[in-house]
């Protein structure tokens, strides 16, 4: 059994794992290649109740309550709204100085402004180092399984949107690979931000365009680059050979449809722990057992969108928008296993019945087509 464990990335990833390792009684060292934690920023910081729960984030972090959805499908808009909250938005770079914190408060060891090829080549043979440094690495080993991102923090004065929905656009005309969205930091500012192959600069202009009437203004304070990665997990998160182990960006485990990852982290650690205190290091099994239903249908339904014109699209989300369809599968599914609670809705009897009373032949069939 390996007694040297060192984790190279500070981030959400890294920072769980070290701690999680330190609380069972494992030694560890935390390296980050920065000179602070928290920076740089990516993510919008939307997460679920699941994982508020489930991190025991302190509500000094949370920022907004996110009550449903709002779908802009070239204009034709579809709204969801429950009477609670069904995701949160919390501040990121706290969220991580919170979770460096609490392990340094149990002596945990960290040292900053070290790369991953300082540490991995300067460790010893016999220890396992834990690669967490994040999109990049994982990238550099699976190019293709990623889109730019680019996310504008913007203060915004006068528009009607609500904070309380989040606002995804769908327009395959300016972006054939992902969506893009608008969701409240709390207060006036906005995080705007789209993923795409091409300009993703005019595609942030042209939904800034629709958030924008003749009383509202919004001013751009900073803008966040990063990646979105929809490729998918590895199938294996030990490199044997390279005596390394992945995990949370680095390892893919990010939610193909929409680019969120921290609650999946959570499930990595714990799979790693399990994995580690019965002795081995392969942990994807224990992953997978998890989550590995809901991966393969984000596959199928990222697949599903490439293919699919916008005309169609908007043809499918307008059928599912009548008799409150949106509102079931926003207070029965689960953010986390977004696809799996879709699956479960398809084949609820129930659910089947009032297809079958509100929709034509033709609508039922064209929906199972995609």
């Amino acid at each position: 059994m390996v007694d040297d464990f060192i984790v190279v990335g500070a981030g959400p990833a890294g920072l769980n794992l070290a701690l999680a390792m330190l609380e069972n009684g494992f030694d560890v060292k935390l390296y980050d290649s920065e000179s602070r934690i928290g920076i740089p920023q990516h993510c919008s910081g939307v997460v679920s109740k699941s994982f508020v729960d489930k991190s025991r984030i302190p509500s000094k972090l949370i920022t907004n309550q996110l009550y449903g959805v709002e779908m802009d499908i070239s204009g034709y808009k579809i709204r969801a709204r429950a009477s609670i909250p069904k995701a949160y938005v919390i501040k990121r770079y706290e969220y991580e100085v919170w979770l460096a914190e609490k392990y340094l408060d149990i002596n945990g060891s960290l040292i900053l402004g070290k790369s991953f090829n300082e540490v991995y080549h300067g460790f010893a043979s016999d220890g396992l180092v834990v690669d967490a440094t994040g999109a990049v690495s994982y990238i550099r080993r699976n190019y293709g399984g990623f889109l730019p991102a680019l996310q504008y923090v913007v203060k915004l004065s006068g528009s009607d949107l609500d904070p309380g929905i989040a606002n995804i656009y769908v327009d395959k005309n300016f972006n054939k690979d992902f969506f893009s969205w608008a969701v409240s930091t709390g207060g006036d500012k906005w995080k705007i931000g789209t993923a795409s192959k091409n300009n993703q600069r005019r595609i942030l202009s042209r939904v800034i365009s629709k958030i924008r009437d003749t009383e509202s203004s919004g001013i751009i304070e900073s803008r966040l680059y990063g990646h979105v990665i929809v490729g998918g997990p590895l199938s294996s998160f030990y490199d044997k050979e390279k005596n390394i182990v992945y995990i949370g960006d680095s390892a893919g485990q990010v939610k193909i449809t929409t680019g969120g990852g921290l609650y999946y982290i959570l499930v990595a650690v714990e799979s790693f722990i399990e994995s580690l205190l019965n002795g081995y290091l392969e942990y994807s099994k224990e992953f997978y057992r998890m989550l590995g239903n809901e991966f393969r249908l984000q596959k199928l339904f990222r697949n599903l969108f490439l293919k699919a014109s916008q005309e169609e699209i908007r043809k499918v989300l307008e059928t599912f928008s009548k008799k409150e369809v949106f509102n079931t599968l926003l207070l029965m599914g689960d953010m986390d296993f977004h696809m799996t609670s879709l699956v479960k809705l398809f084949f609820d009897r129930d659910f089947l019945k009032m297809l079958v009373s509100i929709l034509r032949y033709g609508e039922i069939r064209e929906i199972f087509r995609f």
